[in-house]
């Protein structure tokens, strides 16, 4: 099952974070440890250069809080980005992609005045007026 959620306003995107094991830095002493530590079982790992694997471990949130948001992804689903302000998620049970859509909209509810926040794509947002000025 598919579910696509939007995210609405200025400034606002989500990111995937992959769980590479070694850094993106280009030599080193950390990554030579590292190297030596996990051997051929990090075969894209080449004399100090890594590449991302393909696992999404996290989905980073930018919501206009003084800080990211770090949402771990459940290893039954599978969640990418189509553009910064589309998140796609995949799974197999429609109560487990549900969950995790619940969890994210909960984090930034659309708010009524604007539609501002995360909500669903076919998700009509029925917004109040504001008040009048006399």
């Amino acid at each position: 099952m598919f579910l696509y959620l939007e995210i609405v306003g200025v400034g606002y995107k989500a990111t995937i974070l992959n769980g590479a094991l070694c850094t993106q830095r280009t030599g080193g002493a950390a990554t030579r440890h590292t190297r030596r530590f996990f051997g051929p079982r990090m075969p894209n790992c080449d004399a100090g250069s890594c590449e991302e694997s393909c696992v999404a471990d996290f989905l980073q949130l930018k919501l206009g809080f003084s800080h990211e948001v770090n949402i771990k992804i459940p290893s039954t689903l599978r969640v990418f980005c189509l553009t910064p302000t589309l998140i796609c998620c995949y799974g197999l049970e429609k109560q487990k992609v549900t969950e995790f859509a619940a969890s994210l909209k909960k984090i930034r509810p659309p708010e009524p005045y604007k539609g501002k926040g995360i909500r669903l794509r076919h998700e009509v947002i029925l917004k109040k007026q504001g008040a009048k000025l006399k």
